[in-house]
């Protein structure tokens, strides 16, 4: 099982993306999640060096494809100012998101980052209802203490995109993006993870 590298009292921070890559993402869609989620990353290393009261010492990004089965398209890779997204191919299949959600679970329950992630941030882009169970985020997996700051955030794209059961996914309604125009991904999708990057507090902005 791969594992970030860190060093004792590394204080981490790690964005994953769920994406969805069945046969309905096709076309247009597919590409404009690519643009999106390279546009995106691009627009987050540029914020955080900005920011004084938020300091990482390493931001990993890691990303899972889901179809018919759910693999790794992108292991943790550090986020730094060359970084390039590594683009979604062919979509096609069904809409094995539970299968994603087991995969993720299954990474965090390895230990590879227990105890260690300052900052979980998990991005699920889709645009239809998922064809496997669990069909909602598992609550096993939402009440894990994976991190000191677990963050989820949903978007649901195109006209046909049925948002009802990113309700339970979310870990806030703010969260949640109904799009039905995917175009406006690229400029949400940065907003959505910079403002949870700026939310977060530094050790020394925290309350006691």
């Amino acid at each position: 099982m791969f594992q970030p590298e860190r060093g004792a009292g590394q204080k981490d921070a790690h964005i994953v993306f769920l994406c969805d890559a069945s046969g309905s993402m096709s076309g247009d869609k597919i590409t404009n999640m690519n643009n999106a989620i390279g546009a995106a990353l691009v627009t987050t290393q540029s914020v955080i060096s900005t920011l004084d009261h938020v300091i990482f010492d390493a931001i990993d990004v890691s990303a899972i494809r889901f179809s018919d089965t759910a693999d790794w398209h992108t292991v943790p890779s550090k986020l730094h100012d060359q970084f390039v997204w590594g683009d979604l191919q062919r979509p096609e299949g069904v809409t094995n998101l539970g299968q994603a959600y087991t995969l993720l679970d299954n990474w965090l329950s390895s230990g590879a980052v227990s105890g260690a992630m300052h900052t979980l941030i998990v991005v699920l882009i889709t645009d239809g209802m998922p064809t496997d169970e669990p069909s909602i985020f598992p609550h096993w997996l939402k009440d894990k203490a994976v991190a000191e700051n677990f963050e989820r955030i949903a978007f649901a794209l195109g006209s046909d995109a049925e948002s009802s059961y990113l309700d339970e996914f979310v870990s806030n309604e703010d969260n949640l993006y109904i799009l039905r125009n995917e175009l406006m991904l690229k400029d949400l999708l940065a907003r959505a993870l910079t403002k949870t990057i700026k939310k977060i507090p530094d050790d020394k902005h925290r309350q006691h």
